[in-house]
């Protein structure tokens, strides 16, 4: 294929055009085209060419919606260029002949490679370079206390206070207090308290050569 002028793809949008009986003057499928072509619509595009003619496959983002796409398939005259066949999964570009707007953007961008040799396809996520591997700047500051930390939420005094009853909170062996409470309690009721579980388990050989 050495060549795909603007005037062979409005050729075939008139003649399917007008072979559907829904022939139009103005061509708004070919301008609506050249817009999506000039804002990167065309997502991508893969060429297969054998002894049969050129086939183009790819993708191409809907007018509208960012986040919709269709599939779009085209092939050409392998010598002069001509589209012979067309489809897109749009409503306006079912196949064996679509005329939507994805399927002008699409020869047009192949004919602008054409043209040009520029490829001019919107940027994949490949495309751009990955940013999430570099290192954020360290900090350089003094160290900040937890209760001074930023947060959304207010802490009052209560949460930083001692829960511990005031005549506990000196005693030395408090916690060894707590430990026996829960061990007797779990021993007595068969009840199986979660605290427990923070304590290590008794040396029960030990204790019985003692």
């Amino acid at each position: 294929m050495r060549t795909l002028s603007l005037e062979q793809i409005e050729a075939y949008f008139v003649y399917r055009m007008a072979e559907d009986n829904v022939y139009s003057g103005d061509l708004q499928s070919m301008t609506k085209g050249q817009l999506m072509f000039e804002s990167h619509r065309v997502l991508a595009c893969s060429i297969l060419k054998n002894d049969n003619g050129i086939f183009v496959s790819g993708v191409v983002g809907a007018a509208m919606k960012k986040k919709v796409t269709y599939n779009y398939r085209l092939k050409l005259e392998k010598s002069s260029g001509d589209p012979l066949n067309s489809h897109c999964e749009c409503p306006a570009g079912r196949g064996p002949h679509g005329s939507c707007k994805h399927v002008a953007a699409v020869l047009i961008m192949i004919s602008d490679f054409i043209t040009t040799g520029n490829v001019n396809t919107g940027r994949s996520c490949t495309d751009t370079l990955m940013m999430f591997t570099k290192p954020k700047s360290s900090y350089s500051g003094s160290p900040v206390k937890a209760e001074k930390l930023p947060t959304k939420r207010k802490l009052a005094p209560v949460y930083l206070a001692d829960p511990r009853p005031l005549k506990y909170r000196n005693c030395p062996c408090y916690n060894d207090h707590i430990k026996n409470t829960v061990t007797n309690f779990c021993s007595v009721s068969s009840m199986d308290l979660s605290i427990r579980y923070l304590y290590e388990k008794a040396d029960i050989q030990a204790a019985a050569k003692s």
